[in-house]
């Protein structure tokens, strides 16, 4: 049985400006396991809207290294992450055109 935990919600607009916001997930994950959840209000695709980008720091530059991305979709959808995404934070990484977006992700918890 997996107990859902509510580890991050937020809403961003005017993602369509130079100066757009990272939308980073900090937490320390200890399932890999995770359920997001997104919304968005415009924009002219109706179903693929960006990606989960697991991320890690390389030591000494603190430059970000990504791997195994995973595409998004409006709605809910269950992600299965890699030993290694849940080392690093997690980013969520919008398509270009989505102007606004709203992001839950619960994390899962096994009994």
């Amino acid at each position: 049985m997996i107990t859902w935990n509510k580890i991050f919600e937020r809403s961003y607009y005017n993602l369509q400006v130079p100066s757009r916001p990272k939308i980073d997930i900090v937490h320390n994950l200890t399932s890999n396991i995770i359920a997001v959840e997104t919304n968005k209000i415009g924009g002219w695709d109706y179903r693929f809207i960006g990606y989960l980008a697991p991320y890690v720091y390389i030591p000494d530059s603190g430059e970000r290294t990504y791997a195994n991305w995973k595409r998004l979709y409006i709605g809910s959808q269950t992600i299965n992450l890699q030993p290694e995404d849940i080392l690093g934070g997690l980013e969520v990484i919008p398509k270009l055109w989505i102007p606004d977006i709203t992001v839950r992700v619960w994390e899962g918890l096994t009994a």
